[in-house]
Protein backbone atom coordinates (compact mmCIF):
# COMPACT_ATOMS: atom_id res chain seq x y z
CA UNK A 1 0.00 0.00 0.00
CA UNK A 2 1.29 3.82 -0.85
CA UNK A 3 1.68 6.26 1.29
CA UNK A 4 -0.75 8.89 1.31
CA UNK A 5 1.13 12.59 1.21
CA UNK A 6 -2.36 13.76 2.55
CA UNK A 7 -5.30 13.29 4.42
CA UNK A 8 -8.67 12.76 3.64
CA UNK A 9 -10.13 14.41 6.13
CA UNK A 10 -7.96 17.28 5.27
CA UNK A 11 -9.01 16.74 1.44
CA UNK A 12 -12.83 17.21 2.34
CA UNK A 13 -12.13 20.13 4.12
CA UNK A 14 -10.17 22.02 1.19
CA UNK A 15 -13.39 20.63 -1.19
CA UNK A 16 -15.82 22.36 1.60
CA UNK A 17 -13.75 25.65 1.31
CA UNK A 18 -13.94 25.48 -2.36
CA UNK A 19 -17.80 24.72 -2.87
CA UNK A 20 -18.42 27.44 -0.37
CA UNK A 21 -16.02 30.14 -1.78
CA UNK A 22 -17.39 28.89 -5.73
CA UNK A 23 -20.82 28.78 -4.47
CA UNK A 24 -21.78 25.57 -6.12
CA UNK A 25 -21.78 21.88 -4.49
CA UNK A 26 -19.93 20.61 -6.98
CA UNK A 27 -17.60 17.15 -6.58
CA UNK A 28 -14.01 18.23 -7.30
CA UNK A 29 -11.02 16.32 -7.69
CA UNK A 30 -7.61 18.00 -6.58
CA UNK A 31 -6.81 19.58 -10.11
CA UNK A 32 -10.03 20.94 -9.76
CA UNK A 33 -9.89 22.18 -6.63
CA UNK A 34 -6.59 23.89 -8.03
CA UNK A 35 -8.25 25.44 -10.64
CA UNK A 36 -11.00 26.51 -8.85
CA UNK A 37 -9.57 28.65 -6.61
CA UNK A 38 -6.85 29.78 -9.10
CA UNK A 39 -9.77 31.70 -10.47
CA UNK A 40 -10.60 33.65 -7.65
CA UNK A 41 -7.64 35.57 -7.30
CA UNK A 42 -8.04 38.56 -8.72
CA UNK A 43 -6.22 39.69 -12.44
CA UNK A 44 -3.48 42.00 -12.17
CA UNK A 45 -4.99 45.88 -12.24
CA UNK A 46 -3.40 46.94 -15.53
CA UNK A 47 -3.29 50.69 -15.58
CA UNK A 48 -3.50 52.01 -19.39
CA UNK A 49 -2.31 55.33 -18.58
CA UNK A 50 1.68 54.76 -18.67
CA UNK A 51 1.16 52.26 -21.47
CA UNK A 52 -1.17 54.28 -23.76
CA UNK A 53 0.46 54.34 -27.09
CA UNK A 54 1.29 56.49 -30.47
CA UNK A 55 -0.08 55.63 -34.07
CA UNK A 56 2.67 53.60 -34.60
CA UNK A 57 2.46 51.43 -31.45
CA UNK A 58 5.29 52.55 -29.69
CA UNK A 59 4.24 54.16 -26.03
CA UNK A 60 3.13 57.89 -26.08
CA UNK A 61 5.61 60.27 -25.78
CA UNK A 62 7.51 57.75 -23.57
CA UNK A 63 5.39 57.87 -20.45
CA UNK A 64 1.55 57.16 -22.51
CA UNK A 65 0.30 61.08 -22.03
CA UNK A 66 2.13 64.40 -23.19
CA UNK A 67 1.65 67.32 -20.48
CA UNK A 68 0.70 70.67 -21.27
CA UNK A 69 -1.13 69.95 -24.32
CA UNK A 70 -4.88 69.71 -25.44
CA UNK A 71 -6.98 68.57 -28.72
CA UNK A 72 -8.25 71.30 -30.65
CA UNK A 73 -11.54 71.62 -32.04
CA UNK A 74 -10.36 69.47 -34.91
CA UNK A 75 -8.51 67.01 -33.08
CA UNK A 76 -5.45 68.09 -33.53
CA UNK A 77 -2.77 68.09 -30.25
CA UNK A 78 -1.83 71.95 -29.47
CA UNK A 79 0.37 72.90 -26.99
CA UNK A 80 -1.41 74.36 -23.45
CA UNK A 81 0.71 76.25 -21.56
CA UNK A 82 -1.98 78.34 -19.47
CA UNK A 83 -3.55 76.33 -16.63
CA UNK A 84 -7.26 76.19 -16.49
CA UNK A 85 -8.66 75.53 -13.00
CA UNK A 86 -5.46 75.27 -11.63
CA UNK A 87 -4.30 72.48 -13.46
CA UNK A 88 -2.68 71.95 -16.92
CA UNK A 89 -4.28 69.60 -19.57
CA UNK A 90 -2.43 66.57 -20.49
CA UNK A 91 -3.33 64.46 -23.57
CA UNK A 92 -3.19 60.51 -23.36
CA UNK A 93 -2.22 58.41 -25.85
CA UNK A 94 -4.20 55.65 -27.39
CA UNK A 95 -6.13 53.64 -24.98
CA UNK A 96 -7.67 50.23 -26.06
CA UNK A 97 -11.18 50.18 -25.27
CA UNK A 98 -14.66 48.62 -26.99
CA UNK A 99 -18.00 49.66 -27.20
CA UNK A 100 -19.50 48.26 -23.78
CA UNK A 101 -16.28 48.27 -21.67
CA UNK A 102 -15.86 50.26 -18.48
CA UNK A 103 -13.19 52.62 -17.91
CA UNK A 104 -12.17 53.68 -14.34
CA UNK A 105 -10.48 57.00 -13.94
CA UNK A 106 -9.03 57.89 -10.49
CA UNK A 107 -6.37 60.70 -9.56
CA UNK A 108 -6.87 61.95 -12.81
CA UNK A 109 -10.11 65.58 -13.39
CA UNK A 110 -12.16 63.89 -16.15
CA UNK A 111 -14.68 66.71 -15.98
CA UNK A 112 -18.09 65.87 -16.81
CA UNK A 113 -19.08 69.52 -17.87
CA UNK A 114 -17.71 72.33 -19.68
CA UNK A 115 -17.88 74.59 -16.59
CA UNK A 116 -14.98 76.20 -15.47
CA UNK A 117 -12.98 73.96 -17.90
CA UNK A 118 -13.21 75.91 -21.05
CA UNK A 119 -15.00 73.27 -23.47
CA UNK A 120 -10.86 72.27 -23.58
CA UNK A 121 -11.45 69.11 -21.87
CA UNK A 122 -11.85 66.76 -24.86
CA UNK A 123 -12.84 62.93 -25.51
CA UNK A 124 -12.02 61.10 -28.66
CA UNK A 125 -12.76 57.60 -29.88
CA UNK A 126 -11.17 55.69 -32.96
CA UNK A 127 -11.35 52.30 -35.08
CA UNK A 128 -9.57 49.97 -34.74
CA UNK A 129 -7.38 51.25 -37.84
CA UNK A 130 -6.95 54.77 -35.45
CA UNK A 131 -9.52 56.62 -37.74
CA UNK A 132 -11.11 59.25 -35.40
CA UNK A 133 -15.18 58.40 -35.09
CA UNK A 134 -15.99 61.73 -33.32
CA UNK A 135 -14.71 64.42 -30.98
CA UNK A 136 -16.50 65.38 -27.17
CA UNK A 137 -16.64 67.62 -24.58
CA UNK A 138 -17.52 67.09 -21.51
CA UNK A 139 -21.30 68.64 -21.67
CA UNK A 140 -21.60 65.61 -25.05
CA UNK A 141 -20.49 62.94 -22.70
CA UNK A 142 -23.39 61.70 -22.62
CA UNK A 143 -23.26 60.62 -26.26
CA UNK A 144 -20.29 57.95 -26.00
CA UNK A 145 -20.96 57.54 -22.42
CA UNK A 146 -23.47 55.52 -20.21
CA UNK A 147 -23.43 54.37 -16.72
CA UNK A 148 -21.39 57.22 -15.61
CA UNK A 149 -20.28 57.73 -12.41
CA UNK A 150 -19.15 61.24 -10.71
CA UNK A 151 -17.86 62.27 -7.71
CA UNK A 152 -17.07 66.07 -7.05
CA UNK A 153 -13.84 67.08 -6.33
CA UNK A 154 -12.42 70.16 -5.38
CA UNK A 155 -10.75 72.60 -7.84
CA UNK A 156 -9.33 75.93 -6.92
CA UNK A 157 -11.96 77.25 -4.95
CA UNK A 158 -15.16 75.56 -6.32
CA UNK A 159 -15.90 72.03 -6.82
CA UNK A 160 -17.11 70.03 -10.28
CA UNK A 161 -18.10 66.72 -10.70
CA UNK A 162 -15.53 64.45 -12.39
CA UNK A 163 -16.16 61.38 -14.47
CA UNK A 164 -14.85 58.32 -11.89
CA UNK A 165 -16.64 55.88 -14.39
CA UNK A 166 -18.27 55.09 -17.65
CA UNK A 167 -18.84 52.29 -19.97
CA UNK A 168 -18.07 53.13 -23.53
CA UNK A 169 -21.38 53.10 -25.55
CA UNK A 170 -20.30 53.81 -28.92
CA UNK A 171 -19.95 51.41 -32.34
CA UNK A 172 -16.90 50.09 -33.68
CA UNK A 173 -14.95 52.00 -31.15
CA UNK A 174 -12.17 50.28 -30.47
CA UNK A 175 -9.86 53.24 -28.98
CA UNK A 176 -9.77 56.14 -26.58
CA UNK A 177 -7.84 59.20 -26.28
CA UNK A 178 -8.76 61.91 -23.79
CA UNK A 179 -7.57 65.39 -22.76
CA UNK A 180 -8.00 65.83 -19.19
CA UNK A 181 -6.26 68.01 -16.17
CA UNK A 182 -4.42 67.21 -13.24
CA UNK A 183 -2.09 63.82 -14.60
CA UNK A 184 0.62 62.70 -12.88
CA UNK A 185 2.27 59.46 -12.39
CA UNK A 186 -0.30 58.65 -9.78
CA UNK A 187 -3.12 59.02 -12.22
CA UNK A 188 -4.60 55.55 -13.43
CA UNK A 189 -7.21 54.45 -16.09
CA UNK A 190 -8.13 51.02 -16.20
CA UNK A 191 -10.35 49.08 -18.03
CA UNK A 192 -12.87 46.68 -17.31
CA UNK A 193 -10.83 46.01 -13.91
CA UNK A 194 -12.21 48.57 -11.17
CA UNK A 195 -8.65 49.83 -9.79
CA UNK A 196 -10.10 50.23 -5.76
Amino acid sequence: MALKLYSDTDVAALADVTRALCGTSATYTLAEMVEALRGLIPAEIINQLPIATDTDGSIYNGIGYLEKARFNSSGSIVSYTTSTADMFESVTGFIPVQNGDTIYFRNLYVPSSSNGFGGYEKYLLFDSSKNRLGIWQGSTHTSIFSNVVTENKPVGANSHPMISQATINYANTAYIRLAVFGVSGDSVITVNQNPD
